[in-house]
């Protein structure tokens, strides 16, 4: 109201504030002093009140940041050739979130406040206040702020149900990447749901599984495992770049072997426990750092029955072999896989394929440096 966006205003009453956007939520965060909080839930309250004043030169400013971080980045359109080989268009995860320089530069201002008017409401808004202060201030600012706006619903989201590859499911992507890789793709089970820390587990095994599995293996260059997608239907992908051509079933067969040799390794093995010692101390952190603890008890929120960190640390105890075993053995079958070839192309996306995938694990021959 007073002529500032509500970037500028979030900076006059905070020590540091910032805007993430993941396929299925935006967080908005910021740390402030105790005696700022009542402002700073004002200006949240503002945000979910539908009001949306943006000038032509406002927007044209940030549309033309963003399109100028994409292209620095140059990694959304090889990570948007992944996704529309695995999901189907239309689906919810078939794009990356950020767009592209080309479909930002369609977006308009009227386009910017109606998303805004649709899926900012607080209905479908949660927020938690972390830190030094009491329940009885947060319940008297939240009264103060919150409390007057009217109620709103969100527009539904787009759907985003499990995505199902035929027996034999094979694609090409064509340009996205300076490497040359073949890879394996898996309908995963919800981020959140009762099989996630499995599945979790299961990620973890495999990355690792890979990077063993390649260690001497001249004609393979990287490998990784990794999740591409949301949280409701996300897609393990195996990734294995190899020097030409000729070494691409090779790299398949590696894959393939690295799937049954984690299962054999879960069957005679029970030393998960370093595994669970590393997930401990990461639930742990992430609760300790104020600057990550409103993240982890807004994904708690989700399912409050579980028990907050409490839960998870009785959840990452609870986890046998057996169970993470009986998940891949589910998940990671021949008849459920897409197989997914990768072609470099004469103007790639991204240079390599590490860029797109975030857990690979890049080998290099010595005289490489």
């Amino acid at each position: 109201p007073d002529g500032r966006t509500v970037a500028q205003a979030l900076a006059a009453v905070s020590l540091g504030h910032n805007a993430l956007t993941s396929h299925d939520d935006i967080h908005v965060t910021a740390t402030t002093l105790p005696a700022h909080l009542e402002a700073v839930l004002g200006l949240y309250g503002f945000m979910l009140s539908g009001a949306c004043v943006l000038s032509q030169e406002q927007f044209d400013r940030e549309r033309n940041i963003v399109i100028s971080e994409l292209r620095e980045r140059r990694t959304s359109g090889g990570y948007d050739d992944f996704l529309a080989a695995v999901f189907p268009r239309g689906h919810a995860y078939d794009h990356h979130i950020g767009g592209t320089p080309e479909t930002l530069a369609r977006v308009t201002a009227d386009d910017v406040c109606r998303y805004l008017r649709d899926y900012f409401t607080p209905a479908d808004a949660l927020i938690v206040v972390a830190g030094a202060v009491t329940e009885d201030q947060v319940q008297a600012a939240a009264s103060a702020r919150l409390q007057p706006l009217p109620a709103r619903q969100a527009k539904a989201p787009i759907p985003a149900p499990q995505a199902v590859f035929g027996a034999g499911a094979r694609k090409t992507i064509a340009g996205a990447s300076a490497d040359r890789a073949v890879g394996l793709a898996f309908p995963f089970p919800p981020r959140d749901g009762d099989e996630a820390l499995a599945a979790r587990v299961l990620i973890l095994l495999l990355n690792g599984q890979l990077a063993t599995e390649a260690a001497g293996r001249e004609e393979i260059t990287s490998v990784g495992a990794g999740l591409i997608g949301g949280r409701e239907a996300p897609v393990a992908v195996l990734l294995a770049s190899v020097r030409d051509a000729t070494n691409l079933s090779v790299a398949e067969d590696l894959l393939w072997d690295t799937i049954q040799s984690t299962d054999e390794m879960l069957r005679v093995s029970h030393g998960l426990e370093i595994l669970r010692q590393r997930m401990r101390i990461e639930a742990a952190t992430r609760v300790a750092r104020l600057t990550t603890r409103g993240f982890v008890y807004a994904d708690y929120m989700r399912h409050p029955e579980q028990g907050f960190l409490a839960g998870e640390i009785r959840r990452i105890d609870g986890l046998s072999p057996d169970t993470v075993r009986r998940l891949g053995s589910r998940l990671l079958a021949r008849d459920a896989a897409m197989t997914l070839e990768v072609e470099p192309g004469p103007d790639p996306v991204v240079a390599r394929l590490r860029d797109v995938f975030v857990g690979s694990t890049e080998r290099r021959r010595p005289d490489e440096g």
